[in-house]
């Protein structure tokens, strides 16, 4: 009976998790850079009752678009090492297309030097600005260099392109229907 309780309280609050996605405050690493107040789109990301992350997406554009400032930021509730979300990462990109060796090696430097090891609580953010390219954030300090535009654009489609391995949460941070 007890664990009968404890199994119906947790998928209760992991149905809960996008209203609390949602209720996150506006990140200080988006100062300068986005004005709005709230999100435009937030969902999370669970795998077999294990609550993965939250994340949202920020932007002044209404509509998204992908040419304008945007911002992803991913509050993990899971340990990660660096090598890890590399790996997912590159593997992910390539859903939207092929790339050649010299690319995945780019963006396993890039990626490697910009991410850290993650546990419950961490967030990276990733902005995207136009006319620089993408920051990584890491628990709110910024990591490194800009990635250049074309590779920080490619490497948020991830989530935010048709291709994405999770289209549930794409609609959730898009708002689409």
């Amino acid at each position: 009976m007890k664990r009968l309780f404890a199994a119906a309280v947790a998928l209760m609050l992991l149905a809960a998790l996008p209203a609390f996605a949602a209720d996150a405050p506006k990140p200080a690493e988006l100062k300068g850079h986005i004005a709005a107040a709230a999100p435009y789109g937030s969902g999370s990301l669970s795998k077999l009752f294990l609550h993965v992350y939250d994340s949202s997406l920020w932007t002044d554009a209404a509509p998204w678009s992908a040419d304008k400032p945007y911002a992803l930021v991913i509050r993990y509730d899971m340990n990660f090492k660096v090598k890890e979300l590399t790996d997912r990462s590159i593997s992910e990109m390539e859903r939207s297309g092929k790339m050649t060796d010299a690319e995945k090696a780019q963006y396993r430097q890039d990626l490697s030097t910009r991410f850290h090891d993650v546990k419950p609580g961490d967030t990276i953010t990733a902005l995207y600005e136009p006319k620089k390219g993408g920051s990584f954030y890491y628990n709110g300090k910024i990591q490194g260099d800009v990635m250049d535009a074309t590779r920080a654009k490619r490497f948020l489609m991830i989530w935010l392109g048709p291709e994405t391995s999770e289209p549930a949460l794409r609609r959730q941070l898009l708002n689409l229907k």
